[in-house]
């Protein structure tokens, strides 16, 4: 039903990642040496800037694996709160809105790992910001959501057995 506490996870889920979509936050940067081209990288959800002292634009690369992670974590989430009247379906797509949002944290993480390794020598400062915790919050609340379906399954099949 709508009025269940799996909605509002569910809900949450939607609301974090399309704000994530839009706004497009900076999770992660890093800062060269003096001297040293790119002079800093700042990654993105979906896509990463190279700033560079010699050239004056800076250089935009896209992250599409991630973007359409993002994607369709947001229509799962969605389509899942209307799923109401079919608990079964519902618990499914439930478990791969888990898995999904769980690959989408490791596909930041692997990324921010492989950026900081290839710029391992030139580095003087790397930070991973505040931001790497909204991929966190929406794997809590899709687990969260997952054993609401469950409570509620059980319930209705215990129900189903006094009748």
């Amino acid at each position: 039903m709508l009025q269940r506490i799996q909605t509002l996870y569910l809900f949450l889920i939607f609301t974090i990642d399309t704000l994530l979509i839009i706004a497009n936050p900076i999770y992660a940067e890093f800062q060269m040496k003096d001297g040293l081209d790119p002079t800093s990288v700042l990654m993105q959800f979906w896509n990463q800037v190279s700033l560079y002292v010699s050239i004056e634009c800076p250089i935009l690369s896209y992250k599409f694996l991630n973007l359409m992670l993002m994607v369709v974590i947001a229509i799962g989430a969605i389509y899942t709160i209307f799923l109401f009247k079919n608990r079964k379906l519902q618990l499914k797509i439930s478990k791969f809105l888990v898995l999904l949002n769980l690959t989408f944290l490791i596909v930041l993480l692997v990324d921010f790992y492989l950026t900081k390794k290839q710029f391992t020598a030139l580095l003087s400062i790397n930070t991973l910001g505040f931001q790497i915790l909204w991929p966190v919050l929406m794997v809590v609340f899709a687990i969260l959501a997952l054993i609401g379906i469950r409570s509620d399954d059980k319930l209705v099949q215990s129900m189903d057995r006094i009748r």
